[in-house]
C-alpha cells in the first residue's frame, strides 16, 4: 500500500470502491467509520446547496492557543476534519442550514485485503497476476523457517525479492502522469 503513489491500490476481490457515505447530523461533531479502514485518504462535505467540499485533515495538536471544545465552536459548514480512534471528528460540526444531511459526508479509504476463506474454490489473490506465485513463495517460506529447512534463507531471499517488485510495479503504474513540484499554503483559520 506504500507504494501505489497516485494510483491507489484496491484488492480486485472488492464489488465496490473504497468510497463511503454517512448522513450528516445537525451539531454532531464525530462520526464513526469501520475500523477496516486502513488510511482515510479524503474527506468531503456536501452543503446545502449541492456542492462538495474537500475538507482540510487536522490534528488536535494544531490547536494549541485555545480549548479544542471551543475551536470553531458555532456550527456550520465543517472545513477541517479530525481522525482519533474510528471517528472522524468536524470543525465546525455541521449545521443543517449549512450541509446535506443525506449522505453528506463522503469519505475515502484504503482497505485491508479480501482474504481467502477454506470455501473459496476459485478466487485469486486481489493483486497484479504477475506476483499471484509470491502466496506460495510465501507459505513455502514459512513452512520451511517452521521447520528448519536447509532452503529458508533462499526462499525468504526470493520472497523479499518478489515483494520488492511488486511494490516497483505499483510505484510506477501511472505513466500518463508526471510529477510536478509545488508550494501548497494554508492556514487554519
Amino acid at each position: 500500500m506504500s507504494s501505489d503513489g497516485r494510483w491507489q491500490f484496491d484488492d480486485n476481490n472488492q464489488t465496490d470502491y473504497p468510497i463511503g457515505t454517512t448522513n450528516l447530523v445537525n451539531a454532531q461533531k464525530d462520526y464513526q467509520f469501520s475500523v477496516n479502514y486502513l488510511k482515510i485518504t479524503r474527506v468531503e462535505v456536501q452543503d446545502a446547496a449541492g456542492s462538495w467540499h474537500l475538507l482540510t485533515p487536522m490534528d488536535q495538536a494544531d490547536i494549541y492557543d485555545q480549548s479544542l471544545t471551543d475551536f470553531l465552536k458555532t456550527s456550520g459548514l465543517p472545513k477541517y476534519y479530525d481522525k482519533m480512534a474510528n471517528s472522524i471528528f468536524l470543525y465546525p460540526s455541521p449545521a443543517t442550514a449549512s450541509v446535506t444531511t443525506t449522505n453528506g459526508l463522503k469519505v475515502w479509504f484504503q482497505r485491508p485485503p479480501s482474504y481467502f476463506i477454506t470455501s473459496d474454490t476459485t478466487k485469486v489473490p486481489g493483486f497484479n497476476s504477475m506476483f499471484h506465485r509470491l502466496v506460495a513463495l510465501i507459505a513455502s517460506r514459512d513452512y520451511a523457517i517452521t521447520k528448519q529447512l536447509s532452503n529458508a534463507k533462499s526462499l525468504a531471499e526470493l520472497v523479499t525479492q518478489q515483494e520488492d517488485s511488486l511494490a516497483e510495479t505499483y510505484t510506477l503504474r501511472n505513466k500518463d502522469e508526471h510529477i510536478k513540484l509545488s508550494v501548497k499554503q494554508g492556514s487554519f483559520n
